[in-house]
């Protein structure tokens, strides 16, 4: 996580963005965003892995 700007507080309005940013065998990667409303000026930046462990299925 990389945070840009201060979180907002009570009462300011964001908007939470995420995407997949690429797949494997047993991976899915993924960005989040936060950004503050309506300018789009960035927040957070986040990436993350989720791991299929065996016996799960999709």
């Amino acid at each position: 996580m990389k945070f840009l700007a201060p979180l907002p507080v009570f009462g300011d309005k964001s908007v939470v963005k995420a995407r997949i940013s690429g797949t494997s065998a047993a991976h899915i990667y993924f960005d989040g965003f936060i950004f503050n409303f309506p300018n789009q000026a960035p927040i957070l930046v986040a990436e993350g892995t989720i791991l299929q462990s065996p016996g799960d299925t999709v």
